[in-house]
Order: structure tokens, then C-alpha cells, then sequence
């Protein structure tokens, strides 16, 4: 069949070809077969009636298969349960879109001497090489006079394998400003707390959460650093329909905790999301 759309086949079978009523010499009573629901969607295109009946047997013109095709509706789905997890493949018509945010880092607390840090973030991954790394967790302030010094803040996660690939941002230090990192299209850090006080947790995904604060001296823990975003987009016939893609959606780290009651904030959670069209 020509790849002209307006082609017509010259055969017996042609759809709209007049068909004679009775035998013998022609007739001038002639009537035409009703067109088909194809010529009503498709005018001006004239095709063999077996093909009207067996349409997926002229599937090797783009624009009909496509017509013809029965792809599933758009939709999306969302992981943000810490784990593995795993998506099969639907039958998009368009594109698919992978979206990952790794685990934020905990916040430091405040302590008189060996300062350590927070737990950090864990990473989000998918089958291709989609990796959204986990925030690095906020560092303990040392409040031991004379020596009053601030945590550091955690680093951000670090992005690889898609198409936009964007590390999160580090943890903040200082009293009064010691947020957690934001997670880039993700959840924003934690607050920096103030007065005597336990940091905030992350908002997911991929918050770090703020460090502990101490005023009488003027120092705080650091904040954890945020979660990596990765994004990946896959044209139709990227992904294999039917496949199983393997997944791990990271967690959050959790906050230092000394057992005075006044903790670090923890990260915000890591998350998937998966939408086609």
C-alpha cells in the first residue's frame, strides 16, 4: 500500500468501486457499499474491504497502526514506600517518564565533646542506571567551654543515569539558619529551629532535616543534606512492554539522638513516580 494517504488501490475489492446489481450487461441501477468507519475517520483514503475487516493487517503504515492500536489510557503511579518495589511496563502511546528523589539526611545535634553525624539519606534507584543519591547527614555542635563551634552541614545527594540529573542541595549550618537542604523539584528542609530546641524533620521527598539548636551559646547542629532528583524520559519503544523495571525508593535519615530528648529533625523519605501518556 503506498505511503500516500489519498492513494487509491485499483483492485476488485476496492470499497467504494460501484457493484453491479443482477447479471449480465451493466446496469445503470448502481449502488454503493455504505462507507466504512474508517472512510468516515479517514476521508479520502480508499482501501480493500478485507483490510477494513482485518485492519491490524495494514499495520505497517505508521499513522493507521496507530489508529488502529490499542494503547493503555495515560496514567501514573506513585512508590513512596521505603523498599523495593517493581512496575511493569504498560503499552504508552507516547513517552514514559521516571521521576526519583534519594532519602534526606538527619540533623546534627548539639554535644560537649566527639561530634558525629546524623544517619543519611539512602538512594532511590531503577533498572536502566536511574540513581537519586541520599543527603548526607548534619554534623554535631560541640558546646564545651571555651570551645563552642557549629555542626556542618550534611551534602547533598548526588544525581546519575537520566536526563536531567540534579544533586541535592547541602544541609545549612549555623544558629537560626541550620535548615535542611531542599530537595530540587522535591520536599524543602527542615526549619531551622530556635531557643533550646529539637530540629525539624525534612517534608518528603528528599528533605534534609534541620539540626538541634542551642541558644545560651548561639549554636546548633548541622542540618542534613537533601536528596538527589533525577528525571528520564523514554520515547515509545524505549521501554519493553511488559517488563518488570526494578526499583528501590531510598529512605530518610534519621536525626542524632543522645538521649537528652533534644533530637536532630529526620530526612524526608525518597520517592518514585512513574506517569505515561
Amino acid at each position: 500500500w503506498s505511503q500516500n494517504p489519498r492513494a487509491v488501490l485499483a483492485r476488485d475489492d476496492v470499497q467504494t468501486r460501484p457493484k453491479r446489481v443482477g447479471r449480465g450487461r451493466r446496469s445503470s441501477h448502481m449502488r454503493h457499499i455504505p462507507p466504512s468507519e474508517f472512510e468516515i475517520a479517514c476521508p479520502g483514503i480508499i482501501i480493500p474491504r478485507r483490510e477494513i475487516i482485518r485492519p491490524k493487517a495494514i499495520s505497517f503504515w505508521p499513522g493507521f497502526r496507530r489508529w488502529v492500536s490499542t494503547y493503555d489510557a495515560p496514567g501514573s503511579a506513585s512508590f513512596t514506600t521505603p523498599g523495593s518495589a517493581s512496575w511493569v511496563v504498560v503499552n504508552y502511546s507516547t513517552s514514559c517518564t521516571i521521576r526519583l528523589w534519594g532519602g534526606g539526611g538527619g540533623g546534627g545535634n548539639v554535644v560537649a565533646s566527639s561530634p558525629q553525624n546524623a544517619g543519611a539519606g539512602t538512594a532511590s534507584t531503577c533498572t536502566g542506571g536511574l540513581s537519586a543519591g541520599g543527603g548526607g547527614g548534619g554534623q554535631d555542635a560541640i558546646s564545651n567551654f571555651p570551645t563552642f563551634t557549629n555542626g556542618s552541614g550534611g551534602a547533598g545527594g548526588t544525581a546519575s543515569g537520566g536526563d536531567t540529573n540534579t544533586n541535592g542541595e547541602a544541609g545549612q549550618t549555623g544558629y537560626g539558619t541550620n535548615r535542611g537542604g531542599n530537595s530540587p523539584s522535591g520536599g524543602n528542609g527542615g526549619a531551622a529551629p530556635t531557643g533550646i530546641a529539637s530540629g525539624n524533620n525534612g517534608n518528603a521527598p528528599g528533605g534534609g532535616g534541620s539540626g538541634m539548636a542551642y541558644e545560651p551559646v548561639g549554636i546548633a547542629g548541622g542540618a542534613g543534606g537533601a536528596g538527589a532528583f533525577v528525571e528520564a524520559v523514554f520515547a515509545l519503544g524505549e521501554l519493553s512492554v511488559g517488563a518488570t523495571l526494578s526499583l528501590f525508593i531510598g529512605s530518610g535519615g534519621p536525626g542524632r539522638d543522645t538521649g537528652s530528648g533534644i533530637v536532630g529533625g529526620n530526612g524526608g523519605r525518597g520517592q518514585i513516580d512513574i506517569s505515561w501518556t
